[in-house]
């Protein structure tokens, strides 16, 4: 049976899960997390444990505690609590504070800054006559917009991309392990001192947003700032990153669905959801954990377990989606769970689908024979937990 971790590194992933499927709704496998972890697998069970309330992000739930003797945990991130580890409600005071930074009216906005950054990494790249999707593009698009839509300088963009590349190398030890938590500890004295400057000195940006953010009187704590921060570069890059190589890569082998883009170039922004679903970012969930005995297919999830959902297999349940291994940009509806569902629902959504779509369009506009530069079978896939994309993704255009 294939481990769900490797299942994502895998060129085609999809026959694995839908094996993964046909043996329940829910699997579990070990070494996933400590412990052992209960692997979501099927569309309507991943949908309703989303909104299952025996489900927390917590692990220092009063019913988890309990069960370790009272022994409490540190944060997943071991800044605070933020929206993907907390609850209702914290999970919903934390959201109110934050949401407004993300509404419609100002992501729209965003959208001439993000064709015009587009345009400019595509000038380099003519000019060098070679792209790496990735490092040239995918990433500094997302990075960039999230960075200056918080107002941080350009060295924090530098040092954070520099510490998420180092995470995503592996596991260290020794001396190398105290040297990265080292430079950990240097970028989020980076971010105190950019928090306490918005204190005296308010700006236009999302961190003085979030610095003065307050609701009923409430306002969130320095731990909660960082533990915001932290994760809004992390989310406001790294799925965008990722979903735009892996749609470069689903067009490049699906011309007739490129053609039917360019046939009318608002499509690209409508077709987001398409690519998600047929090959989203994330592999599956972060860690739930299960404060009581879940049913689940005439099974059950015991209480204290660890659970996650696999996006990629519910994305491509037959049971709700026709042909889901097929990419079909017309696919309406299109209801993917890659966004997740409920109250954990992605607070980025409208700006991913945003960075997404124009650079796509924008990629495709300008380097219209564009191909892979090396065969396929020698891309290698990120190994950052949860992740399913490319570390890299050389493209070459021109006559072949």
């Amino acid at each position: 049976m294939p481990h769900p971790v490797w299942v994502s590194l895998q060129p085609d992933p999809y026959p694995w899960l839908r094996q993964l499927r046909e043996t329940g709704a829910a699997v579990r496998f070990e070494g996933l997390d400590p412990g052992g972890t209960w692997v979501a697998l099927r569309y309507r069970t991943v949908e309703s444990l989303f909104r299952d309330p025996r489900l927390v992000r917590d692990r220092n739930h009063p019913v988890l505690l309990a069960q370790r003797g009272g022994h409490r945990e540190r944060p997943i991130r071991g800044i605070g609590i933020d929206l993907v580890s907390s609850d209702p409600p914290t999970h919903t005071r934390l959201r109110r504070l934050v949401t407004p930074a993300f509404s419609g009216r100002v992501v729209q906005a965003l959208g001439g800054k993000i064709e015009a950054l587009a345009h400019t990494l595509l000038d380099r790249a003519v000019a060098a006559g070679r792209l790496e999707l990735i490092a040239d593009y995918s990433e500094p698009i997302p990075l960039k917009i999230i960075c200056d839509m918080l107002g941080l300088p350009k060295r924090a963009a530098l040092d954070f991309r520099w510490l998420i590349d180092q995470l995503n190398r592996g596991t260290y030890r020794g001396y190398r392990k105290l040297w990265l938590m080292w430079q950990r500890w240097q970028f989020l004295k980076l971010l105190r001192g950019e928090i306490e400057t918005r204190r005296r000195e308010p700006r236009d940006d999302l961190l003085t947003a979030l610095v003065r953010a307050e609701s009923e009187g409430d306002r969130l704590s320095v731990d909660e700032l960082l533990a915001m921060t932290f994760l809004l570069l992390v989310g406001g890059y790294f799925t965008s990153m990722h979903l735009i190589g892996n749609a470069t890569l689903a067009l490049l082998h699906h011309p007739d669905q490129l053609d039917w883009l360019r046939a009318d170039p608002n499509r690209f922004h409508t077709a987001v959801d398409e690519f998600i679903r047929f090959d989203g970012p994330l592999s599956m969930t972060p860690a739930c954990y299960t404060v009581a005995d879940v049913e689940v297919d005439g099974g059950v999830i015991p209480c204290g377990s660890t659970v996650r959902m696999s996006l990629l297999s519910a994305n491509h349940d037959e049971a709700l989606f026709s042909a889901p291994d097929r990419l079909d940009l017309s696919r309406d509806p299109c209801s993917h769970l890659g966004f997740g569902h409920g109250i954990h629902y992605c607070l980025g959504a409208t700006l991913a689908r945003l960075e997404v779509g124009i650079a796509l369009r924008v990629l495709f506009e300008r380097l219209p024979q564009l191909r892979l530069a090396i065969p396929e079978s020698q891309l290698v896939r990120s190994r950052f937990p949860i992740a399913h994309g490319f570390d890299t993704l050389p493209l070459q255009w021109g006559p072949s």
